[in-house]
């Protein structure tokens, strides 16, 4: 059942990234890279969150559970279960998703927590704290500047690639050249990402690959997140600079693009060795001239952020809907004598071995009658030492 939700939840968190992309698309020139990471924090928490946006009809579901099963066991043979009979149960194409589902996720998550306890060890060796007061003067005075309520510690890493925030709790900044000409904007660069939380929204971000990562789109989603995420840093940073500054900045980060010494990992520090494609993109952000959005263009986007949000919303209680008059059309069939409802009983040798559903066809007035059982309950027999299950639902004519 909670694939189901997850599936359902993929599929409205997809629609809705589609959406914004074409949005960006349309609105290339009135978006600019603080919006677009609103944008993406909103879809990431479009996927993850169950907003209750389509109320989920749990019968619905089942009743498609239910066809989809029958389909999968048109396959095998009939037979006749009798409750003396250890039968079989077939699985459902649901099942098989599902256990296709937890393992995927399963492998992504200890692959990530093992990446990460790695570099936690790497970075606890290497990592010594900043003795150079002027240094540590300066992150205080950006700090109060940035609007930090309490100053972040700050570390020295010879072997980092460049400055970098670590811990979600009590984060912590991690300087690796001392002798940086902009060495006051590159701190305020990354002290910007502690005020925003940045790292609460890329640790959900994996989260959310780890969840959903059989779909495509939330790895897209992950890597735009990223990117926005640094666009609309340094366009903070750099709001009030002269060109001058702009440049010895942008040489910062193309020496830190550039640097190969990166022994901490990518899981601290997402943005750092940047193809070309995405230096680019920064070097425009940081001297594209910041335009006034007006109250005109808000709401052109607003505007058009509620339209694809409604559409997705209608499009996926459209799906929703149609599960439902399926079960309605079932009941309606049931009463008319298309289905017959049936109960059987079957012995298992252990309560592991029960399954959830069971195929089951008779042979009644002359025709075959046939579908498949879901599990309901079960008791244990003492004196036989079995676990008796009792499987109920509905036989279809064949």
């Amino acid at each position: 059942m909670i694939f189901k939700h997850i599936a359902i939840m993929s599929l409205s968190g997809s629609l809705f990234y589609l959406s914004i992309k074409i949005l960006k698309i349309l609105l290339k020139d009135v978006i600019d890279s603080n919006q677009e990471y609103i944008l993406s924090i909103a879809v990431n928490l479009m996927y993850v969150l169950p907003l209750h946006l389509v109320n989920i009809n749990l019968r619905g579901i089942h009743s498609v559970e239910h066809a989809l099963s029958f389909v999968n066991v048109l396959n095998y043979n009939h037979v006749s279960v009798t409750p003396e009979g250890y039968g079989y149960g077939a699985i459902t194409i649901y099942q098989i998703m599902s256990y296709i589902w937890v393992i995927g996720m399963g492998i992504y998550f200890i692959c990530i927590f093992a990446k990460f306890y790695y570099v936690q060890i790497k970075l606890n060796k290497m990592n010594e704290p900043l003795r150079d007061k002027n240094i540590i003067r300066m992150v205080e005075m950006t700090s109060n500047k940035v609007g930090l309520k309490s100053v972040p510690r700050v570390f020295i890493n010879s072997h980092g690639s460049s400055p970098f925030v670590m811990g979600l709790l009590k984060p912590s900044l991690v300087l690796n050249n001392l002798n940086d000409a902009s060495m006051e904007l590159v701190v305020e660069h990354e002290l910007v990402h502690i005020k925003r939380k940045d790292l609460l929204f890329r640790y959900l971000c994996l989260i959310s690959c780890g969840i959903f990562w059989f779909c495509p789109f939330i790895f897209f989603l992950k890597k735009e997140l990223l990117i926005s995420c640094e666009l609309s840093c340094d366009k903070k940073v750099l709001n009030q600079t002269s060109v001058s500054e702009k440049v010895m900045y942008f040489r910062s980060v193309l020496y830190y693009s550039q640097n190969k010494n990166i022994e901490q990992s990518r899981f601290c520090n997402f943005a750092k060795q940047e193809k070309k494609s995405i230096l680019q993109r920064r070097v425009d952000n940081m001297f594209r001239k910041s335009k006034k959005t007006n109250l005109f263009k808000c709401a052109i986007v607003a505007t058009c952020i509620t339209i694809l949000t409604v559409g997705v919303i209608l499009i996926v209680s459209t799906v929703n809907s149609s599960i439902s008059i399926r079960e309605n059309n079932i009941e309606a069939d049931s009463s008319s004598g298309t289905y017959i409802p049936k109960m059987i009983t079957q012995n298992y040798t252990s309560e592991s071995s029960i399954p959830t559903s069971v195929p089951y066809s008779e042979y009644i007035d002359g025709e075959w009658w046939g579908g498949l059982l879901e599990y309901d309950s079960y008791k244990y027999l003492s004196a036989s030492k079995l676990y008796q299950a009792t499987f109920s639902g509905t036989m279809e004519r064949h």
